[in-house]
């Protein structure tokens, strides 16, 4: 397995050099967390663990909670645990989220924060990669957003919050969900590549338990001119 070692934010990584790589959404969906002061995160569907060692930076008393069923971007988990020094408060569990209940240290309404980016396809929709965690990463094959939701109503808290990214074109798929197991979209806001491109991605925060109401934030446009615009930039850091 041939990796490299990169950097984003204040964070190293190891990543492999071919199939699965961490992208811009990665960060984007860290930096749309706003929960004060989280006890307990859990990033479900954990990759290489950029999400969840992004939290653990920003959150610097939080305990994180990175769960990943593929067993090599498991270890690549691990690995980055330690190369950035988390080991006291990162913990990585190579398991399918949706078998998690009853598991130790899982136990409900636990977590204070529920983080993911799933897989946004379904199956036999567009051009399947042909690295297997890519795949995966991309496809519902192994995770959709039934599972991802029952792992999130196990283990998110009332009145704790849940943060995705997603694709537009599923977002009232999304919505769907969520409130099937009483999580309340309350904040959303769409990434364009550009302000004369539709929108790609979707940033959702939604709260267990809460009142029916969502604020539209202002469109994230990634690009201008072929160059980050500024606010990308200071996301970036």
């Amino acid at each position: 397995m041939k990796t490299s070692l990169d950097s984003i934010r204040n964070i190293n990584l190891y990543q492999k050099k071919a199939g699965y790589r961490f992208t811009i959404d990665s960060v984007l969906v860290a930096d749309f967390v706003r929960k004060l002061k989280p006890h307990n995160i859990a990033d479900i569907g954990a990759g290489n663990g950029v999400i969840g060692i992004l939290l653990a930076k920003k959150f610097t008393e939080s305990r994180v909670s990175l769960i990943e069923i593929q067993k090599g971007l498991y270890e690549l988990c691990k690995k980055n645990i330690a190369i950035n020094g988390l080991g006291d408060r990162v913990s990585a569990y190579n398991l399918d989220a949706a078998e998690i209940d009853g598991l130790n240290p899982f136990t409900p309404s636990s977590f204070d924060v529920i983080v993911s980016n799933p897989p946004f396809r379904k199956q036999r929709t567009g051009r399947i990669s042909p690295y297997d965690e890519k795949a995966v990463a991309r496809h519902e094959i192994r995770m959709d957003l039934d599972r991802l939701m029952y792992a999130t109503d196990y283990l998110l808290r009332p009145r704790g919050n849940m943060y995705i990214i997603y694709h537009p074109e599923r977002t009232a798929d999304l919505f769907e969900k969520m409130r099937d197991v009483h999580i309340e979209p309350k904040r959303a806001r769409f990434i364009h590549p550009d302000i004369n491109t539709e929108s790609r991605m979707v940033l959702v925060e939604g709260i267990k338990t809460a009142r029916a109401s969502i604020k539209i934030e202002k469109p994230l446009f990634i690009y201008n001119s072929n160059e980050y615009t500024q606010e990308v930039r200071d996301i970036l850091g």
